[in-house]
């Protein structure tokens, strides 16, 4: 549900980011103490979080940090893309969008996957939709860091979703390391005081969200809460996660291996069939994904260009860990081919690992075109 934001009073400027820039980069004096992010990390997410909020940014502040970076990538204390991808964001700040995508460019040419480079290209987009989307992607691509989560979060608070930008800042907690995200504790805060006002509902779905392996509650709660997927089955009721569960099953919308009981812990097998039935019906698809893919195999291997697999009659499957006759192929590559889910770099989809409730918020929400 969408909420008028709520103003705070005061911004709360403290240590923020976990430092986690890219691989190699060297252990320098600009970390604190504590061993949390560095100084300029935390400066720069200060400064941020005043500007998210409509607080007057100090041209003086901006201008030392400015300097410092400089400095530090002077001394090669940190990285040449980290430094265009940090001064870029400073240009938002300041609301040069051409001087920040000007250094967005000359950092993606250095190194496109460096994670600061792709935080700026996440803020760089035109609205809080396309940022949410653009960080999704980036995940999907592989990036694990924390700090895109928390850029979701940001994105998320910025389309006033609160119910999703409580999940993202739970996440990011749960997997951030050293000082809490504490220059954006003004955001999260009001995130919560909405959840509050909205009947406190926010406790469960977020446990649900945060999960790192998400029960089959869990799944259809949070399904509930993001799409409209489940409104023929419940109507106007918001219903409890044991009633939910208990109507889904009836209904025969859970893969069996799910009707044991609502504490199941789904796989990603399990939440592409769960998922594709949704979208298939949506979309109105009628196609059978695994007799597509074993009609194009067959045809390469007429052509010479892919054996049999193990020189048998089946194919080899496009997927390096689900067989052509797995009856979970379909719903699968279904997934895949319309970027619900993803398989990793290896083309791997690894189909009986756990699904987390932040990968799953992700998929359903993509499931819906959100």
């Amino acid at each position: 549900m969408k909420h008028p934001a709520v103003l705070l009073p005061a911004l709360i400027c403290a240590a923020a980011f976990w430092f986690s820039s890219c691989a190699g980069a060297p252990d320098t004096a600009a970390r604190t103490a504590s061993g949390g992010a560095p100084a300029y990390e935390q400066q720069l997410a200060a400064l941020d979080a005043a500007r998210i909020q409509g607080s007057i940014v100090r041209v003086a502040q901006i201008r030392e940090l400015g300097e410092t970076l400089a400095e530090l990538a002077e001394n090669g204390d940190i990285t040449q893309q980290d430094y265009l991808a940090l001064t870029g964001r400073l240009e938002l700040i300041q609301g040069h969008t051409p001087q920040a995508k000007r250094s967005y460019e000359q950092a993606a040419a250095l190194s496109a996957q460096n994670t600061q480079v792709q935080i700026l290209a996440v803020r760089l987009e035109p609205d809080p939709q396309a940022r949410l989307l653009r960080a999704e992607e980036i995940r999907r691509a592989g990036n694990t860091d924390p700090r895109i989560v928390l850029e979701q979060a940001i994105a998320a608070y910025q389309m006033q979703d609160f119910r999703l930008a409580q999940a993202y800042f739970d996440a990011a907690q749960a997997q951030l390391d050293g000082p809490l995200i504490a220059a954006y504790g003004a955001l999260r805060a009001e995130v919560q005081a909405a959840q509050t006002a909205d009947g406190g509902e926010s406790l469960s779905l977020s446990d649900y969200a945060q999960a790192a392996e998400l029960s089959a509650q869990g799944m259809l709660m949070l399904t509930q809460s993001e799409t409209t997927f489940l409104q023929e089955l419940t109507g106007v009721e918001l219903l409890s996660a044991e009633a939910l569960y208990a109507r889904a099953r009836d209904a025969g919308l859970l893969p069996q291996a799910l009707s044991g009981g609502g504490e199941r812990i789904v796989t990603r097998a399990q939440c592409a069939q769960y998922l594709w039935q949704f979208y298939r019906a949506a979309h109105h698809i009628t196609a059978d994904y695994a007799a597509k893919y074993r009609t194009a195999a067959i045809e390469q291997q007429k052509d010479g260009l892919q054996p049999a697999a193990d020189g048998a009659s089946q194919p080899y499957s496009p997927i390096a860990d689900v067989a052509l006759d797995a009856p979970e192929f379909s719903a699968i590559a279904g997934c895949v081919e319309n970027r619900i889910m993803s398989l990793d770099a290896q083309g791997f989809f690894y189909p009986d690992r756990p699904i987390s409730g932040a990968e799953f918020t992700a998929a359903v929400r993509a499931a819906q075109g959100l």
